[in-house]
């Protein structure tokens, strides 16, 4: 790091709302750039568009937002830049690290762009939380789309330098923390810079913090990752944690929760799970029966190409109309459906003897 290292935030506000039954978009971006002096440029971009369908590839374009301004500013030519955002895919894209870029609509110009940009690090910060630098980031982002949603669909754009949020929007709409609000801006500029000296809090990603770890439901025991469900409907506990506001098909979304968690910190994956009231087993095993025998009618539709596999393929479904007809039998029959595909998870009866602890 050196003198010419400006600091980065970047975050976007996604908001969809139904309008004669087609989903609309209402977008917010949200760009703060700190150098060493600890002067600040604050960008805020409020828009609608009909494309934008979820947050990651919100956020993305907030990515983008920033790689078009830095490019059309020769101030920038020399400057190193060190970049924090709460999305883990911008933080990936940036670093180079493996992303789905067809999924997210991103194309290989635009990756070529970021690479020449001197960008010495990403790294993914939790939003929402103490980090001044997120939560002005934040504000910027929810208040500009706000400025576009509450102004007839009205594009909404602010450059500004050295200027207080409450100087950019006569009437914050939302802010994380109503306190920030009140400081002086040289200090939020001072706090938010200084982030880079924490080293320590420098992820590369999710799976390199506490992130994972403090949402883990599941225990580590023999190499393995172990749910204890006692209870039935209305008094679930997993591990001893209450989930009496969860029913399975919840539980088995939240199962699978874990595993996608476990993969991302490259821990190992297998999941058993235990059930302790044996007439929830018995309901449980009564589910696998009829998930199975759906799933063997599917194999033959796609196998034989008849009729019903060419009403399949046109209708583009994701379940065959009998696999829909077992989801909806109950919330096991879909708890237990979602699980289904995943072998490394597997179901059986409660075993008392065990202690288990939670691994922090």
């Amino acid at each position: 790091m050196n003198e010419n290292t400006l600091v980065v935030y970047m975050d976007a506000s996604l908001y969809r709302r139904e309008m004669h039954k087609k989903q609309e978009s209402y977008v917010g971006l949200g760009i703060y750039i700190i150098d060493k002096d600890n002067n600040d440029i604050k960008i805020g971009k409020g828009f609608f568009h009909k494309n934008i369908k979820n947050t990651n590839v919100a956020e993305i374009t907030s990515l983008n937002l920033f790689v078009n301004y830095v490019k059309k500013h020769d101030y920038f030519n020399n400057k190193n830049f060190i970049i924090y955002s709460d999305c883990e895919a911008v933080v990936k894209i940036i670093n180079g690290q493996e992303v789905n870029i067809a999924k997210l609509g991103i194309k290989n110009d635009f990756i070529t762009s970021i690479k020449d940009l001197n960008i010495e690090a990403a790294y993914w910060i939790k939003g929402h939380q103490k980090e001044k630098g997120n939560l002005i980031v934040d504000t910027l982002a929810y208040n500009s789309m706000r400025m576009t949603l509450d102004n007839n669909d009205e594009l909404f754009e602010t450059i500004t330098t050295n200027k207080h949020l409450v100087e950019i929007f006569d009437d914050v709409k939302r802010c994380p923390s109503h306190k920030m609000l009140l400081e002086k801006n040289k200090d939020l500029n001072i706090q938010s810079y200084n982030r880079i000296y924490d080293i320590e809090k420098n992820y590369n990603s999710k799976a390199d913090s506490q992130y994972y770890k403090e949402k883990l439901t599941l225990v580590e025991k023999d190499n393995c990752y172990i749910a204890e469900i006692k209870g039935s409907h209305g008094s679930f506990t997993i591990n001893g944690k209450d989930y009496s506001h969860f029913n399975f098909d919840q539980i088995g979304s939240l199962i699978l929760t874990n595993y996608s968690m476990l993969r991302e910190m490259k821990l190992p994956s297998e999941i058993k799970i235990y059930i302790e009231d044996p007439v929830l087993l018995d309901s449980i095993n009564k589910a696998k029966i009829d998930i199975e025998e759906v799933k063997n009618i599917k194999v033959d539709i796609l196998a034989n190409r008849n009729k019903d596999y060419l009403d399949f393929i046109e209708k583009n479904k994701s379940y065959t109309e009998k696999e829909q007809e077992v989801i909806n039998k109950s919330d096991i029959h879909s708890g237990i459906f979602k699980m289904s595909n995943n072998k490394n998870i597997t179901i059986d009866s409660y075993e008392p003897q065990r202690t288990l602890r939670m691994k922090r």
